[in-house]
């Protein structure tokens, strides 16, 4: 105990250095001698993982995409607003370090895209070999310049020991979505695809580089071997959405199939099923619990797709709640407002443009407008948060695999005993190859998880001309304590395949046991679906059972 008041003591007073005005922060002058070594991993990463990510999740109407350049420039983050503080609550003791980060640079990226000439809605349903043959595509280069981000970064020292190395393991989390932004060059002049273009690539570094680390999701860094990555759980989330009114339309035809995605954190994210309109309303009434561990954070982020059968769902709007906000025990009505981000960019781009720019945009706006109307979204919410008794009950369980938990209900509340024994299953799928792809279109394939009659699904992915597909996100599949009994029932994955003229076909299914996965177990690798064409379908998985707690 000695050892880690000393360390409180010392960074306290290092972050009193900043609050005093001294100087430079101590954190800061750390930063100024690791940011050169920080921006060359970071730019090798990036080199690794952008081009895959993007490939992920690329529009429908962009054919192809390249990676010409990537630097970050040499100015580094400058840190401000450092706050220390102890904290011990559930047998944890620990130390926060929390601060503020921003950063502007004239970095470099240059991305080389192929895109229609035809407008979008148009491009959509003209066979690729047609818009080949006649030209119809075009190459873009776009560039970012003038890029900055805001964030705020929570380090946190636990748990603190009266041994050597003193500190057990660093967790590093975002405190919330970081604030970015940018400019934007298209090397041909296209005023309809800038507000696509956009929305594209801020859903891809929000959704996939940005959110994955948005507390409580960290990076976990072991300085003793012995300790785990364990995290405090200080309450649960309930939740009701009740209904959607002035659902916007998805496009220039037809109506939405409304669903709603729900969560608090990024790995465990929840979906209603697809409502019915009824005029431009939508009901629900689904109800879903939360785990919550850093309620002072998190934010309960909700998320309107328009469902689509074989092509990537279509976001019509999100909004967030701070849990902050919540009195604990209480029931609160909120109604979320929710705008297409596709709108809001349209707007902001063509205040920014001339004449001549606007009349093109303006051209192309009946097959890119989403609907300028705003959605409300009501949800009833509850944050229950739990004594220190259940948190220490919580914590000695939570060590253990679902299946041999065993707190009882006279310990918990009904609604945390029931996440104890809960979790998701997930399965993600980085490439799928082999996939038949002769057709006039490229296909649209999405993976399906079955769990007796439980059942979820990827997104679309479009397949390429070589016969591979990439999927963004896991298939995530809620067990309840009810299915978590079923150890010997079987996990099946079925790859499906739509074309646009040859309806539905399966691309072959897998078949894995439940019970090693729920026991702690992960399948990964290379695994070829039976049943489908000759030869089989090859899928890289990677799948495991995730406890809520």
């Amino acid at each position: 105990m000695r050892a880690a008041a000393a360390v409180h003591s010392a960074v306290a007073a290092a972050g009193a250095v900043e609050t005093e005005g001294h100087g430079g922060t101590w954190v800061q002058q750390l930063l100024d001698h690791l940011w050169p070594y920080a921006r060359d991993a970071a730019q090798r990463m990036a080199w690794e993982t952008i081009p895959s990510t993007l490939e992920a999740s690329r529009p429908p109407w962009v054919h192809e995409l390249k990676l010409e350049e990537f630097t970050l420039g040499e100015a580094q983050p400058v840190i401000r607003d450092i706050r220390v503080h102890r904290s011990g609550g559930g047998g944890l003791d620990e130390l926060i370090v929390e601060f503020e980060a921003e950063w502007h640079s004239q970095q470099d990226v240059r991305l080389l895209i192929t895109v229609p000439r035809l407008p979008v809605a148009v491009a959509e349903v003209t066979p690729d070999p047609l818009e080949e043959a006649f030209r119809l595509l075009m190459r873009l280069r776009v560039s970012l310049r003038d890029a900055w981000i805001r964030a705020g970064v929570r380090l946190t020292l636990r748990p603190l020991l009266s041994r050597l190395p003193v500190v057990g393991a660093l967790q590093v989390g975002l405190t919330r979505v970081p604030e970015f932004g940018y400019e934007l060059d298209l090397s041909v002049a296209s005023a309809a695809l800038v507000p696509l273009i956009k929305e594209w690539l801020d859903a891809a570094v929000r959704d996939m580089v940005l959110q994955p680390y948005v507390l409580p999701e960290h990076w976990f860094v072991p300085l003793d071997p012995d300790i785990k990555d364990v995290e405090r759980p200080l309450g649960v989330l309930a939740v009701r959405v009740v209904r959607a009114d002035n659902v916007p339309k998805p496009g220039l035809m037809g109506s939405a199939r409304p669903l709603v995605e729900l969560f608090v954190r990024d790995s465990q994210r929840r979906q209603t099923h697809v409502a019915q309109l009824a005029g431009s309303s939508a009901a629900w009434g689904a109800r879903f619990e939360f785990p919550v561990s850093l309620p002072e954070h998190q934010e309960l982020t909700a998320i309107l797709y328009d469902y689509s059968e074989f092509s990537p769902n279509d976001e019509l709007g999100r909004a967030a709640l701070a849990l902050r906000d919540l009195q604990p025990g209480q029931e609160r009505e909120v109604a979320l407002l929710l705008r297409p981000k596709a709108e809001e960019h349209h707007e902001r781009e063509q205040q920014r443009m001339g004449t001549a720019d606007r009349i093109a945009m303006a051209l192309g706006r009946p097959f890119t407008k989403k609907g300028s109307s705003v959605c409300r979204l009501r949800l009833q919410v509850t944050y229950i948060a739990l004594a220190e008794g259940e948190v220490r009950a919580v914590m000695e369980q939570q060590r253990l695999p679902v299946p041999s938990r065993s707190a009882t209900a006279e310990q918990l509340h009904p609604l945390a005993l029931r996440l104890l024994h809960s979790g998701l299953l997930l399965v993600a799928v980085p490439r799928a190859e082999g996939i038949s792809a002769g057709g006039l279109f490229k296909p649209y394939v999405k993976l399906v998880l079955r769990v007796g009659w439980r059942e979820a699904e990827t997104d679309a992915a479009q397949a390429s001309r070589q016969g591979a597909a990439e999927f963004s996100r896991p298939a995530a599949l809620h067990l309840e304590p009810e299915a978590l009994k079923q150890r010997g029932a079987q996990v099946e994955l079925e790859l499906l395949q739509h074309n646009w003229m040859g309806g539905v076909s399966s691309c072959g299914t897998l078949a894995l046991p439940l019970g090693p996965l729920l026991a702690g177990e992960r399948v990964a690798g290379e695994r070829r679906l039976e049943g489908g064409g000759i030869p089989p379908v090859r899928l890289q998985i990677d799948a495991h059972f995730r406890p809520y707690f």
